[in-house]
Order: structure tokens, then C-alpha cells, then sequence
């Protein structure tokens, strides 16, 4: 029995600008709770404003756990794709399987996307990742020392 050892050649994390609009919210609700807790006398109103706190935290902590979990893992014999809370999706395709690749932009206003597309015809679409022509240039480089 013959193994086969793949070798890891890049491990990529989306672009960290998914965090900014909460990381602002954060920030801004932050700054209002320390100038309203001062002001605020009645414990009702303390238990409203703790409750915000709270619902204000997870509003920054869920993009945030979204983010450190997903990645793309290019070794030299398949794509390693992962993405949701914790990386509980788990896309993998085999370079062997790859047919072609696309750059594309999805909708307006919104960044490139990565199209990779097996020979039955499946697609798995990667976005968010910085220079996504010159990942899909290596993609398919790396796929054709495959075939």
C-alpha cells in the first residue's frame, strides 16, 4: 500500500474589510454606553442597557468567529475551501476533477468571484479572497502540473 503525501502550498483568509462595519458599530455603541451609564439612574434601565451591551458584543463576535474560520487551502492535490461559523462548510475539490476556472463578478458593487468548475459540472464559487485573477492564474497553474 502506497501513500501519498500532499504538500500544503498556501493557506488564505478573507479579506479582513468584512469586519469593519461591525467593528465601527462596536466602537459607536461603545462610546454611547459609557457616556449613558452615568446618566442612566433606575435599574430597569440598567438591565436595558446591559441587554444592549450584550446584544451589541454578539453583533461583533458572530462576523468575527465567521471570519477566523474560513479559509482556502491550496495544497498540490485538491482545493480545501471552508467557510460559515466555526467552518462548518467544507468544500474540497480535487485538482485531477477541476475542468475550469472564471473570474466573475457576481452583482454590482460587490467584489470578483472565483468560479471553479468540475468535470460533472458542479460549481464552487470562492469570493472575498484579495487578487482573485492572480489566484485563479495559480489555481490553474497548480492544476496543470496535476494532469
Amino acid at each position: 500500500m502506497t501513500e501519498t503525501f500532499e504538500t500544503k502550498l498556501v493557506r488564505l483568509r478573507p479579506r479582513a474589510a468584512a469586519l469593519l462595519f461591525p467593528t465601527l458599530v462596536l466602537a459607536a455603541s461603545s462610546f454611547s454606553v459609557i457616556y449613558f451609564f452615568e446618566l442612566v439612574a433606575p435599574d430597569l434601565y440598567q438591565i436595558v442597557l446591559w441587554a444592549a451591551i450584550v446584544a451589541v458584543s454578539l453583533f461583533w463576535l458572530l462576523p468575527l468567529l465567521n471570519w477566523l474560520a474560513a479559509s482556502l487551502v491550496i495544497t498540490d492535490q485538491r482545493i480545501i475551501h471552508r467557510s460559515g461559523l466555526f467552518g462548518l462548510r467544507k468544500k474540497v475539490l480535487n485538482l485531477s476533477e477541476l475542468s475550469s476556472i472564471e473570474v466573475q463578478r457576481p452583482k454590482p458593487l460587490r467584489a470578483k468571484a472565483i468560479s471553479l468548475v468540475k468535470v460533472d459540472g458542479q460549481v464552487i464559487t470562492v469570493s472575498g479572497y484579495s487578487r482573485p485573477k492572480q489566484l485563479a492564474a495559480a489555481i490553474e497553474a497548480e492544476a496543470s502540473k496535476t494532469l
